[in-house]
């Protein structure tokens, strides 16, 4: 079902985007009963939800404006779907929102038609540029919204987890007998990012620390796992293994300890 592939790394680097075309928000208010709210699009037909400010407020995704034309969007109440802009192509995505709805992250084409992470803020979509290649994407925002992490191709075309910070865009590197990194999320204050590293059909999820470096998380007896998420504190990361059967499985890390979290068919 999840096999490691180029294309896979490179079209979806974020799980989040595989929710639902149709968004729901629920409000996140003191009524007794939850309210739903429609999204909607802008002009097409498809919207995404990626990700939601700790409020509720925020609303970030991507929709479609025409054929093979896709924006990033904020919504909130008051303004409804607002469109983030490109960097001159004719594509973005926003895939995660900073804690107080201020920073948007996500990736978008350049006038070559070259994917780029980018960072909105004020009102301004900014190029964070990539490792050395034509490609990068950003999937993750610290709380604050200083720290931006997500995967970029480096000078010899290699996919790389990358973090963030006042301008500068780190290498993240990968495990030993890994080729690649792709990084998925970070922690609110910045200090751990998680993700996979990738070789061919194999992929190993990883935590990072700058005191620590690149940390083998395992898997759950197979040749496969990646780091989808990590809790606020940086100390609890979910995602999916694949298990001595070769069945893929939800688990959840912490203190060096993956724990399968099964199916609803436990004994599948």
């Amino acid at each position: 079902m999840r096999t490691v592939r180029w294309n896979r790394w490179r079209v979806a680097l974020n799980a989040r985007l595989s929710g639902v075309l149709l968004t729901l928000w629920f409000s996140l208010t003191s009524l007794p009963a939850q309210s739903l709210t429609w999204l909607g699009t802008s002009v097409g037909y498809f919207s995404a939800a990626t990700d939601i400010a700790s409020d509720g407020s925020v609303i970030v995704g991507w929709t479609e404006v025409g054929y093979l034309q896709y924006r990033a969007f904020r919504w909130t109440p008051a303004t409804g779907m607002e469109d983030l802009g490109t960097l001159g192509g004719n594509y973005a995505a926003a895939y995660g929102v900073s804690a107080n709805g201020a920073s948007i992250v996500g990736t978008a084409q350049n006038e070559r038609g070259q994917y780029r992470a980018f960072r909105w803020i004020n009102r301004v979509i900014q190029d964070l540029g990539t490792l050395g290649g034509t490609f990068s994407r950003a999937t993750g925002v610290s709380a604050d919204g200083e720290v931006i992490v997500g995967t970029a191709a480096d000078t010899a075309g290699r996919l790389r987890a990358f973090r963030w910070l006042r301008g500068s865009m780190q290498d993240l590197g990968t495990l030993p007998g890994y080729t690649e990194s792709v990084a998925n999320d970070v922690s609110a204050d910045g200090a751990v990012v998680v993700g996979a590293a990738i070789q061919f059909s194999s992929s190993r999820a990883f935590r990072w620390t700058s005191g620590g470096g690149m940390q083998d998380l395992g898997s759950l007896g197979g040749d496969e796992s990646e780091a989808i998420a990590v809790s606020a504190n940086g100390l609890v990361i979910v995602g999916w293994a694949k298990d001595s059967n070769g069945q893929e499985r939800a688990f959840r890390w912490d203190n060096g300890v993956m724990q399968d979290l099964g199916t609803f068919a436990s004994d599948t």
